[in-house]
């Protein structure tokens, strides 16, 4: 799976942070999931092709 974006928003009603991370499947039928955002996601390096 590769990390495609994320999308954050701030509730006033609850004064948190809702962060979102985009991972696009390519395996059997290709689909977009968004993940709720938590820690296991600090480990998360970038690649960048040379």
């Amino acid at each position: 799976m590769t990390s495609v974006g994320y999308e954050g928003f701030y509730d006033t009603s609850s004064s948190s942070w809702n962060r979102q991370l985009i991972l696009h499947d390519t395996w059997s039928y290709p689909k977009d999931y968004w993940v709720k955002w938590s820690s296991y996601f600090d480990w998360i390096i970038q690649v960048r092709p040379s």
